[in-house]
């Protein structure tokens, strides 16, 4: 599994793969009980340690570790559960206004042929089963941009996720790092760039080699 990328979801082959550095919360035991999905974070791997993140029940339930690769059984990414509308299978559909807002992105996402897809809460409550989001939840998206995203596509893009019932945040993912479309849209001269050894700013998210002070 050496191509998992940040925001992927894989499933480890059990609890006794999962390896951390920090002694894990209480919590941490009860979660890989309930399930052996994880997120990969946004993280330089060490060598055949893929960096994962562990949820627990409560929001603020976050603790950092590692997979190695041989133990990952299965890899979602957020762009397989747009792909599949995982959404509509939901049977919390009717309950939330994200479900309804995914099936409203999804149509201008498809019109702008863009490869996308849920994360965060949402995309682990996708494929999981497990609920997590709530009313108050921001609807956290992912676009995989590999070339340059056109402007106007981008601009197409904020204006739908502003007309959305709920607050959405959408991550433009380049092979370099991360960045905001709500930044990229507004034109800054230099963005703040997500990468693996940390946040910098950079004038071009896609240039190799380009970047600037942390």
């Amino acid at each position: 599994m050496s191509d998992c990328l940040a925001h992927d979801l894989v499933t480890a082959t059990g609890a006794g793969a999962v390896e951390h550095g920090d002694p894990a919360p209480d919590w941490v035991g009860d979660s890989l009980e309930r399930s052996l999905l994880m997120v990969v974070r946004r993280a330089r791997p060490q060598g055949d340690l893929l960096p994962v993140g562990l949820r627990g029940e409560a929001r603020h339930q976050r603790f950092g570790a590692w997979l190695p690769r041989r133990e990952v059984v299965s890899v979602v990414r957020p762009e397989d559960l747009a792909r599949m509308r995982a959404w509509s299978a939901s049977p919390r559909a009717a309950l939330l206004p994200h479900f309804e807002a995914l099936d409203r992105i999804a149509r201008t996402m498809d019109a702008c042929g863009v490869v996308w897809g849920p994360v965060g809460g949402m995309g682990y409550e996708l494929a999981s089963g497990t609920p997590c989001l709530t009313r108050s939840s921001d609807l956290d998206l992912v676009l995989r941009a590999g070339e340059p995203l056109d402007r106007r596509i981008a601009g197409e893009l904020a204006g739908a996720l502003t007309a959305l019932p709920v607050k959405s945040d959408l991550l433009i993912e380049t092979p370099r790092g991360a960045v905001a479309l709500a930044e990229f849209v507004a034109g800054a001269p230099r963005l703040m760039l997500r990468t693996s050894d940390g946040p910098c700013l950079s004038a071009d998210p896609w240039q190799p080699g380009e970047g600037g002070a942390r």
